[in-house]
């Protein structure tokens, strides 16, 4: 209810700063064709997509754009650095980037994204090193064979706050479907979701949801996240389905409800964080993950989470505490407590 609530609140907060700030005043039309800009006979303001993305790239952008149906190509990367901007597909929309292109690069605040799809691309959307990006919507996305989805690096000295990641389906990601990172980047709702990193081999260190760096006040719920197996040859098996980490300091305040996390290679939750909860979560595997919880160095509250299947260690506490106890659906399982700190 908590999550629910301020996902409520977040997105009051950015639609009350978008109208505030006039963002919904003009409506333009966007075409894939080579055509220049014009007017049509409704009376409608209607751009070309190259026309687009040089009035982005010059920071031009101000108001609400519809991509009229359609496959667009991106040769480098669509950057939105000025504010007020709403960009919504109509119908099926779909931005391809040949493997190696990157997506949409944030750069500003008050950004509502809307209903399109990504594929063969290296990035959905990014965020602009040393940017101020506050009061962002993202909305209806799909995406499939990515590097990464949505991508709040490490270390881009930027401050990110303020988000609402909704309905945001993602399929064979080779390295991460959600990363959110830096000490800047707190005030995160991520809700309603579905990351399926698919059955063949990605990145070693691959994972549904990575949380790093400090990256504070997140919120996920109401999602299913399953098949991340990372490709380390013959090194330790890799591949997490939730994994927070604290080797460049220890993300904080995040909450996880209602969320099935399954077939991970290495741990469903893989946690490294402080002051941490979980409700009605469920970890499942068929067999080949090697841990249902592997939670370390802190305190964790879990409440109503459950193990499904069968797992080579279902519960592992590397010097942390968990409170409370595990509920079983299957079978009894064991809770194994490790005072050792294993880097892996």
């Amino acid at each position: 209810m908590f999550c629910k609530v301020l996902a409520t609140v977040l997105s009051t907060w950015i639609l009350c700063s978008c109208v505030l700030n006039g963002m919904y005043e003009k409506t333009t039309y966007v075409v894939n064709t080579e055509k220049s800009s014009e007017t049509s006979g409704t009376n409608r303001a209607v751009m070309s997509f190259e026309v687009f993305l040089q009035q982005a790239e010059g920071g031009y952008l101000r108001g609400t754009y519809i991509l009229a149906p359609g496959i667009y190509q991106l040769i480098k990367p669509l950057q939105i650095i000025s504010p007020d901007v709403r960009l919504i597909g109509n119908e099926e929309v779909i931005f391809e980037g040949g493997g190696t292109g990157h997506g949409l690069v944030l750069g500003h605040s008050n950004i509502d994204i809307s209903n399109i799809s990504f594929r063969d691309i290296r990035n959905c959307v990014t965020v602009k090193k040393q940017s101020y990006v506050s009061n962002i919507s993202i909305t209806g996305i799909t995406a499939n064979n990515v590097h990464d989805c949505i991508l709040i690096d490490r270390s881009i000295d930027s401050t990110v706050k303020n988000w609402l990641i909704s309905d945001l389906k993602v399929t064979n990601y080779y390295r991460s479907a959600v990363r959110i990172a830096g000490a800047g980047t707190k005030r995160i709702v991520l809700s309603n979701f579905s990351l399926d990193g698919g059955k063949s081999k990605g990145y070693c260190w691959k994972g549904g949801i990575q949380i790093y760096e400090r990256a504070s006040h997140i919120n996920i719920f109401d999602g299913r996240i399953v098949n991340n197996i990372g490709s380390c040859g013959s090194n330790y098996p890799q591949g997490d389905g939730i994994e927070i980490d604290d080797k460049d300091g220890a993300p904080h305040d995040i909450s996880i409800v209602n969320v099935i996390v399954g077939d991970s290679r290495d741990g469903n939750f893989d946690l490294k964080g402080s002051n941490i909860f979980m409700k009605d979560v469920i970890s499942a595997s068929s067999g080949f993950t090697k841990a249902g919880f592997r939670l370390w160095n802190y305190d964790y509250i879990c409440e109503s989470c459950s193990l499904e299947g069968e797992f080579q260690v279902p519960v592992e506490l590397n010097r942390a505490r968990l409170n409370p106890q595990m509920k079983d659906t299957s079978h009894k399982h064991g809770i194994q407590s490790l005072n050792v700190y294993r880097n892996i």
